[in-house]
């Protein structure tokens, strides 16, 4: 089947990269359905560094060595190893600052130039940790013989870069959205503001917008529901058993994003497959080999690509220095290590490329000339992306200057179908009853505390539960995300209602009493306006921005999940009075709840955002009494014949 496709032209030697023009050509692509795993914390030498001579990659000499201080003048050293465990002794750090020390070594470090990257500080980071946190040790080819097979009969891409030299949500929303806005680290908050989530467009919404599917799915939990798109998108959010159903029934979408468990799985009693580095590499591979047997038997395989990627390094060595890159340039400074550019690539991470499409045994070393949108691109996780895009045949827009600059793979899918390709994969070892019992006894880890937190206020919760052991989180997530589900259903289910704004004695009103609940948190104008008595399946409605764009409507649904402007989670539904009788929406400035009427002689109205410019139709005066009170306030504007109400003829709604 014939695609159009499309690639980006870049001016190369700008001093920025900006959004580029697109220029389309015509294309054949076999592609329709792209699939995603992206699994935790590993680099690509210690997954495939003793593959080197087996694969045809560049892997491991048996030479490489990180000595236990780069201050030191005659230091011990320690060569890397065959021997890495499956459940590692500890979770080696892997956040920017130790990343970059890793990368450059605390000597360097202490200089301020950070010139050569020597990948000497791997050890040194870890002196005071067991066995240095095994960040030396590697795997075998045989002790991971799912991933061996995979990039035996398909692709590895052996100059593959995570997008930051740091952790793991960073990465993540690079690879979904070609930035982080600003994050440098394991906060789950949009500039550190508790409850405020991501958000930047997505993958995700250009699918849409190119009127394609897209679905998340699931093992235990979505991971990141800190970004917007996730955390309202009911529908697109689906458990992993549908995954294997669509896969077998022919009904993949069109982009496929897959979360592995993060958690003890409550059924079967195994532990989490998402090879964290305390989580048993073994359930990994397993999740490995039932996806691959899944989209191998599944009637769409002749036109998928499954990608296999890791989010990070996890902390462990690789001996390849990261390249640099460009900045996102999309306006967000770095928090919360102030100052990086964003213009440094992270460590190598492992990378697959799967399809009846790919040449067995591909080996992608860096890309050609022609998969490089500028003289210095590189593949990274942004180029996921740009190249599902093209194989797509989506509109190649970037979404950052990452991605505009990123290489893409499309290249690698040929025009001759292979009818060779295995439809199983040899079964890797499985974990003892004690070692899982090892996972069992673990606290809860710094990626499930996260996604702990994000569900709690998510919930209007503030403090997250007290668990002691990772066999507790599954249970508790499944019962929160199913909280959080019923509060989205909520929150899509009423129709759309028409917001007009009406004279006092029109006849016809749902709703006219609001009550105006203002922020605690100092120095802020925040507001949230609610139904006094208008309420679906027991919930306040509260005023919304459909969009921030002059001329979007403005609408009313169930406050998510409160009314309290400190801990309402949706920024289309806080808004602001800074003093001059508008009403704004609190995350940006520059637009005006703005009145319009209809026609001489009328007193009916309708409701949007719009530019402010000071006129009276964008002022606003609230007269009434405040949450709590026995009658809800009006919203006037102009003078007291005109206020802000609902007028709906959905019968569903009831008045209580």
């Amino acid at each position: 089947m014939s695609r159009v496709g499309s690639f980006v032209v870049m001016r190369h030697g700008l001093l920025t990269y900006g959004l580029l023009s697109v220029l389309r050509l015509s294309v054949a692509s076999p592609i329709n359905h792209v699939v995603v795993l992206m699994l935790e914390n590993r680099a690509f030498d210690h997954m495939f560094g003793w593959a080197g001579e087996l694969l045809g990659i560049d892997g491991l000499t048996g030479n490489e060595k990180n000595p236990t201080s780069t201050f030191d003048k005659d230091p011990q050293f320690v060569h890397v190893s065959k021997h890495a465990p499956y459940i590692n002794v500890c979770d080696p750090c892997h956040e920017t600052p130790c990343t970059d020390s890793k990368i450059f070594g605390k000597k360097q470090i202490a200089g301020g130039k950070l010139q050569n990257s020597t990948m000497v500080g791997f050890v040194e980071w870890e002196e005071k940790h067991p066995s240095h946190c095994n960040v030396m040790d590697m795997f075998t080819p045989d002790k991971l013989p799912v991933l061996t097979t995979l990039a035996q009969e398909f692709a590895i891409m052996d100059r593959f870069f995570a997008s930051v030299p740091g952790p793991t949500w960073p990465n993540r929303m690079f690879q979904l959205s070609a930035t982080s806005a600003g994050s440098t680290e394991t906060g789950i908050w949009y500039h550190d503001e508790v409850g405020r989530l991501f958000p930047q467009r997505t993958i995700f919404d250009q699918v849409e917008e190119a009127n394609m599917t897209w679905r998340n799915y699931y093992n235990d939990t979505p991971w990141e529901l800190f970004m917007e798109k996730i955390a309202f998108s009911h529908e697109e959010v689906r458990g992993f058993d549908e995954f294997f159903a669509d896969a077998a029934s022919g009904s993949l979408p069109s982009f496929s994003w897959l979360n592995p468990s993060s958690g003890m799985d409550a059924a079967t009693g195994l532990g989490s497959n998402d090879q964290h580095p305390d989580h048993d590499v073994r359930l990994g591979e397993w999740l490995i080999k039932d996806v691959y047997e899944a989209v191998r038997s599944s009637p769409l395989w002749n036109e998928t690509l499954f990608v296999i990627t890791y989010d990070e390094h996890g902390g462990f060595f690789d001996h390849v220095p990261p390249p640099a890159g460009p900045t996102p340039s999309d306006g967000e400074s770095s928090y919360p290590d102030k100052g990086f550019k964003f213009n440094r690539l992270g460590i190598r991470v492992p990378t697959l490329l799967i399809s009846p499409w790919l040449p067995k045994g591909t080996v992608l070393s860096g890309p050609p000339e022609h998969a490089k949108p500028a003289a210095d691109s590189e593949y990274d996780l942004t180029s996921i992306l740009a190249s599902a895009r093209k194989l797509l045949g989506i509109p190649n827009t970037p979404l950052t200057n990452r991605d505009a600059w990123a290489a893409t793979f499309d290249h690698v899918v040929s025009q001759k179908f292979r009818d060779d390709t295995p439809k199983a994969l040899p079964d890797p070892p499985r974990p003892a009853a004690p070692e899982i019992q090892v996972e069992a006894d673990r606290p809860i880890n710094h990626l499930q505390a996260d996604l702990m937190h994000v569900l709690v206020r998510l919930g209007g919760g503030s403090e997250s539960p007290a668990l002691q052991r990772q066999v507790d989180f599954a249970p508790w997530m499944a019962n929160a995300w199913r909280g959080h589900q019923q509060r989205v259903r909520q929150w899509r289910a009423p129709s759309k209602l028409a917001l007009e704004v009406r004279a006092l004695s029109a006849d016809g009103w749902v709703e006219k009493g609001w009550d105006l609940t203002r922020s605690k948190r100092a120095g802020t104008h925040s507001i949230t306006l609610s139904t006094r008595s208008l309420q679906i399946e027991g919930a306040a409605l509260c005023l919304e921005a459909v969009a921030f764009v002059a001329g979007s409507a403005v609408d009313a649904r169930p406050c998510f999940p409160s009314a309290d402007p400190d801990r309402n989670v949706r920024r289309t539904q806080v808004w602001a009075r800074p003093g001059d009788a508008t009403l704004r929406p609190a995350s940006l400035d520059g637009l005006c709840l703005t009145a319009h009427l209809y026609g001489p002689g009328t007193r009916s109205s309708h409701v949007t955002l719009e530019k402010c410019n000071g006129d009276v139709s964008q002022g606003w005066a609230y007269h009434g009494s405040y949450p709590g009170a026995e009658s809800g306030g009006e919203l006037e504007f102009g003078d007291a014949l005109n206020c802000l109400g609902l007028v709906s003829a959905s019968p569903q709604l009831v008045v209580v």
